[in-house]
């Protein structure tokens, strides 16, 4: 028998291996149109394992059809499970087919592929999204986004991803990205979830320092979306917690309370923005209002009723100094109670919701024990205060 040499044998099975792969993808193939779609990806896989070793127009055909069957496998409640990645993986072999397929032969079959393969894949990062699988929320709404590059859902949403992994740098990224994109189309119908966009990455660069950049944001944001209260709230808080935006603040704050006389929020905002830039006047006749919307709210009793004490704490002073007149003590020793008796009923309701906070019981105490129209609440009182001290 003539032997062949070394070189003719090294051919003929390169020659037998490259067929066995051209053969493996047309099996693929064929389990493919039978249905047998696990059966397919594992010839089309095998088939596919050096797509440049085959003959082009069945590497194009390899990977449409290994693009389809993982579609199908990844619609199969049946199936899915096995195969997690299939939508992914189904983008992965729809890119090899246009790679590969140069004459255009799958063309339209790609094109038309095309939106439900992307369907499929945000669809999947959402699922993900909502079960808390960030990691694959990532990786699908990565995919979407390579898929189409025009549609902010998937940007918007791998925005609040990052965001839920303390990634702050990317979700300011991606939100603003989406955004951008969100504006770009100019909807008509507007798109609640971006009108959230912009409050997230206004609330980060607020959280970064970067008050000019949120306040930028939250303006774009109300721009857009005129009705959004979260915006509005936010921007009057940025401008509350800036000391040198006070005068800014202070017009954007009554520009909503024109529109909104009865906010309770707004009013507490403000009157804290007044009190601590020394116009107090102002600041408690907000608590005052807010006070007769709501006789329980907290904030506005404890305002209004250190307000009076501190009233009486300062004529106190005045009564008790060494160069007052006798006649002037009298007088505003009467003042000093009154200024007490003022205080003591939002001192009782500061103490009813708050009745482990010794600072409130110590203040009844105080007053009842000067003031004899209460000195009957005074053992109830201290014995109070005692049981907190210990």
């Amino acid at each position: 028998m003539k032997r062949l040499s070394v070189l003719a044998f090294l051919l003929a099975c390169v020659t037998t291996f490259l067929v066995g792969q051209d053969n493996t993808i047309l099996k693929g193939v064929a389990a493919f149109q039978d249905q047998d779609y696990e059966k397919a990806v594992s010839l089309l896989e095998e088939g596919l394992t050096n797509p440049n070793a085959v003959k082009a127009k069945n590497a194009a055909k390899g990977y449409v059809h290994l693009m389809q069957t993982y579609l199908r496998l990844g619609q199969s409640p049946a199936k899915k499970a096995n195969y997690p990645m299939a939508f992914l993986k189904a983008h992965d072999s729809y890119v090899k087919a246009k790679q590969y397929d140069t004459k255009g032969k799958y063309k339209e079959a790609l094109a038309a592929t095309h939106d439900f393969l992307y369907q499929a894949i945000y669809n999947e990062g959402a699922t993900a999204y909502n079960s808390k699988d960030y990691r694959k929320t990532k990786l699908h709404f990565e995919r979407a986004m390579q898929l189409d590059g025009n549609d902010y859902n998937p940007v918007v949403l791998l925005g609040f991803t990052h965001f839920l992994v303390n990634d702050t740098a990317g979700a300011i990224k991606f939100l603003d990205k989406g955004i951008n994109l969100y504006l770009d189309k100019s909807p008509e119908k507007k798109d609640p979830v971006v009108s959230s966009a912009f409050t997230q990455k206004a609330l980060l660069l607020m959280q970064k320092g970067d008050h000019k950049a949120a306040l930028e944001t939250a303006a774009m944001g109300l721009k857009e979306f005129p009705q959004n209260k979260d915006l509005s709230r936010l921007e009057l808080s940025i401008y509350a917690k800036k000391p040198e935006m006070f005068a800014d603040g202070k017009s954007k704050f009554e520009e909503a309370l024109k529109k909104s006389p009865r906010d309770t929020e707004v009013k507490l905002a403000f009157a804290d923005l007044l009190a601590r830039n020394n116009d107090k006047d102002r600041a408690m006749t907000l608590y005052k209002e807010i006070y007769q919307q709501s006789s329980k709210n907290y904030v506005a009793n404890v305002n209004l009723g250190v307000h009076h004490i501190n009233a009486a704490a300062e004529l106190s002073k005045e009564m008790t100094a060494s160069d007052t007149e006798e006649t002037r003590a009298i007088e505003l020793e009467k003042l000093v109670i009154t200024q007490l008796q003022k205080a003591y009923p939002y001192m009782k309701e500061a103490h009813a919701q708050k009745p482990d906070y010794l600072e409130w019981v110590n203040q009844l105490v105080n007053i009842a024990t000067y003031v004899p129209a209460f000195s009957g609440d005074l053992e109830k009182w201290t014995t109070k205060q005692k049981a907190l001290l210990k």
